[in-house]
This record gives C-alpha cells, structure tokens and sequence, in this order.
C-alpha cells in the first residue's frame, strides 16, 4: 500500500528545506568579512599617537593586494584652564588615510598607511548646534567662541607653548605593520592575531600634522565570528601597547607610553549588510592635570557597511566621546576597501 504525504506537508517540507539552505549561505557569507572601525583620536594633540589600530578580518582571497581609503573629521569647541594649564581646541580636523595591504599568505600580511592632515576653521558649527538644540543637548561651552573659527592653543603659566590661527594641512606620520594570524576561529575559541607597528616622523610638528618622533606598538587582535541562532553577529576587540619616541609637541609633558584597547559588536542581518558598534579607549600620552591632555580617551562610533558585487566595502559612522574631553565631542568617519 503507498502512502501519500499531504500537499500541505510537502510544501512545508519544502519551505523548510529552503529555509534551512537560505540560512547555510547566509553563515556562510557572514564569514567573508568583519571589519571594525579603525578610526584615530582626532585631538589635534594627540592624532599622531594612535595607538591602536582596528584589525581587519577576511577571507583568502587570490588577490594578496587590498586598497583602502579613508576620511575622518571632527568638530570640537573646547577650553579648560588650572592653576598652571590652558587649553583652547576650537575648529575642525580632517585625516585622510590611504592604506596598502598585502597578504604575504593566510597567516602573515603588510600594510603602509600614508595619512594627511588637515585643519580648517569648520563648517559644521552651526550645523551641530542645531542639532544639540533638536535634541535638548547642551551648547552652553559653544556659545563661549565664534562659529567656523580655527583656534588651537596651549598656554603654560600664561605662556603659549602652542598657537595656531590658521588653516593648515600636510602629510602626517607615515605607519608600517605587520600582522601574524595565530589561531583560526573556532565555535569555543576566537581567532587571533598579533601586529606590531612602526610609526615614522614624517609630519610636520609646527603643523601638528606629526610629532616628529618614532613609536614603536604592539597589539593582540580577537574575533569571536557565528555568534547568535542564525550565525550573524561576531564580537571583535584588541589590546595595543606603545613605546614613544622623544616628541617635539609638549616635549617636556609627553610620556614615554600609551596603551589602547578597542572591543566591537558586528551584526550582519544581510550577506551585504553590517552594522558595528564599537568602543574605543587610548590612556594620555601627557603629563598634564588637563582632561583633554591628561586623562583616557573614549570615543563611541555607530555606523554600518556595505559591500557590492564587485567587493568594494563601503563603511560610514559617526562617534561620540563618552565622559572625558580627552576625544573630540563629535567625529565623522568613512571608508572605501577594495579586494
């Protein structure tokens, strides 16, 4: 005797089964790449000390060779003063960033970062103000300088140590790395990398484009990727160490270390789409009773990515600091990746 199934139960069986392939290649695609923020403290005292940089996490690709651009900007109108310190930050930083990737295998990869640095007086003040009003923030600090003015000082025992006025731009401090895949990820354990990294003096002091010293780091990279029912969300994080050369800015108030840590959520929702939130923090890189000198950095960045057909990987956020001036109050980043 044969038994015949249901159309209705075929057709859920079916469904199913479809479902169950749909969800396959979506964790399978999730796993094509992961690529946190790697975005700098835009303080114009501290945009040469990057301590750390967010790793990059990618299939092999026949391709060793990848390209990336990548341009931030921040707004900030800031001043604090002691009984010795003063501080006036007032205008807007942007860094654009072109870096070279090979991949020498899976394991081992090289990379070169040319960054430029400019500084103009802003044009988003107005914009920002009226965004905090929206919002029911407060601009009571902003209302202490003029719109869309560049103004950048440090001023000890009356002293100014550092002034600038005008606009300025110029070639920052070149940086060279390389990165050793340890492990692989597993479901138990996430995979790992260790980088270490050589920053040269290759910007301008005078323009706050470098510091004219070289640092050497060394950081720990970890992704925990197929986490969650459907295998789409990954958790990224790094530590980083630095050992800083002689500078030239605020010589006699920089220390000779700073460390940074960074920790990200990827959710993936589409084989195109992914959405990060990530948090950074940077110790200070001065000796100084100033918080937008002497205390850690924190800078909260949201933001998404999306990737074509052709592989090109667009990355949009916006950051904000989170309890200290060390961070500028309002940053912008984007980037172009290309396999």
């Amino acid at each position: 005797m044969t038994t015949f199934l249901p159309r209705q139960a075929i057709r859920r069986q079916l469904q199913t089964l479809l479902l169950s392939l749909a969800l396959s290649h979506l964790a399978q695609a999730y796993a094509q790449h992961y690529i946190p923020f790697a975005a700098s403290n835009m303080n114009p005292f501290s945009i040469s000390h990057d301590a750390l940089q967010a790793q990059s996490w990618h299939q092999a690709d026949t391709d060793p060779y990848s390209l990336n651009l990548r341009i931030e900007m921040a707004n900030f109108s800031i001043q604090s003063a002691n009984s010795t310190e003063k501080i006036i930050l007032d205008g807007e930083t942007y860094k654009t960033t072109l870096s070279l990737q090979y991949a020498f295998s899976e394991r081992i990869t090289a990379q070169l970062s040319l960054p430029y640095i400019h500084y103009s007086s802003g044009l988003l003040d107005n914009t920002i103000e009226q965004w905090h009003d929206a919002f029911g923030l407060s601009n009571v600090r902003r209302s202490d300088f003029a719109s869309n003015r560049l103004h950048l000082e440090y001023l000890e025992n009356g002293v100014s140590v550092i002034k600038q006025l005008k606009a300025s731009h110029g070639p920052g401090d070149i940086r060279l790395s390389l990165a050793y895949r340890l492990t692989e990820s597993t479901p138990a354990t996430p995979a790992l990398s260790i980088n270490l990294a050589l920053k040269l003096p290759s910007g301008d002091p005078d323009r706050l484009t470098g510091n004219g010293a070289t640092d050497w780091g060394i950081s720990l990279h970890a992704l925990q990727p197929n986490i969650g029912q459907h295998a789409n969300l990954a958790l990224v994080g790094g530590l980083g160490f630095n050992l800083l050369g002689q500078g030239e800015i605020l010589a006699a108030r920089q220390r000779n270390h700073s460390s940074a840590a960074y920790a990200g959520l990827h959710w993936t929702p589409l084989p195109r789409w992914q959405f990060t939130t990530q948090l950074q923090l940077q110790s200070a890189s001065y000796d100084s009773e100033l918080d937008e000198l002497g205390k850690t950095s924190s800078q909260l960045l949201i933001g998404g990515l999306y990737r074509t057909a052709e592989d090109l990987y667009y990355q949009f956020a916006f950051g904000e600091n989170l309890y200290t001036d060390a961070t500028p109050d309002f940053s912008l980043y984007f980037s172009i990746h290309s396999r």
